[in-house]
């Protein structure tokens, strides 16, 4: 969960993002995101005009509009409530050693300012490392793949060492 930042005088705005499904062989990662406003302090605003949200998500650029929205005391809408401007999932491929840190911002140009104005949510968090194997020359180019053994007559993927300097350690890429 992204740390608050304000979105004008009486509102912060947040972005949370979380680790979806990896893909071993493409080395890629699903991040999952979703944007919130959330009211501080006052009886609330509302608008009846599209307002435009956008950022970049793990370096995959997001964008679109929010409808009219509602956030007054009248509508039962309680200080310290939240509202979804927006949310999604991207894709990311990984560093070639498996890593990745999803480093994203959020904007939401709200339309009642001062109490609700643009504002800009950051968050950054690193997704589980994906294993990279050993590595093949296909055509020329060194590939990442993964090793299988044959083990009581079927085939299990297995990991490699290789011994340096007098010890043994995993093989990567």
């Amino acid at each position: 969960m992204g740390a608050p930042a304000a979105l004008g005088t009486q509102y912060s705005i947040r972005l949370d993002q979380s680790q979806g499904a990896q893909n071993i062989a493409t080395n890629q990662t699903v991040v999952n995101w979703a944007a919130y406003a959330i009211k501080n302090s006052g009886s609330g605003y509302f608008s009846g005009s599209a307002t435009s949200w956008g950022g970049s998500i793990g370096g995959v650029s997001v964008g679109g509009t929010l409808g009219s929205y509602d956030m007054r005391n009248s509508s039962g809408f309680p200080v310290g409530g939240q509202m979804l401007i927006a949310s999604g999932s991207v894709t990311v491929t990984h560093n070639p050693d498996g890593t990745f840190t999803a480093s994203s911002s959020f904007t939401w140009n709200a339309d009642n300012p001062p109490a609700l104005a643009p504002g800009t949510a950051n968050d950054s968090f690193a997704l589980t490392r994906i294993p990279r194997g050993p590595k093949v020359e296909v055509s020329g180019a060194w590939q990442n793949t993964i090793a299988y053994v044959e083990v009581a007559g079927a085939w299990q993927q297995a990991l490699v060492y290789v011994e340096q300097s007098g010890a043994w350690v995993q093989a990567g890429g």
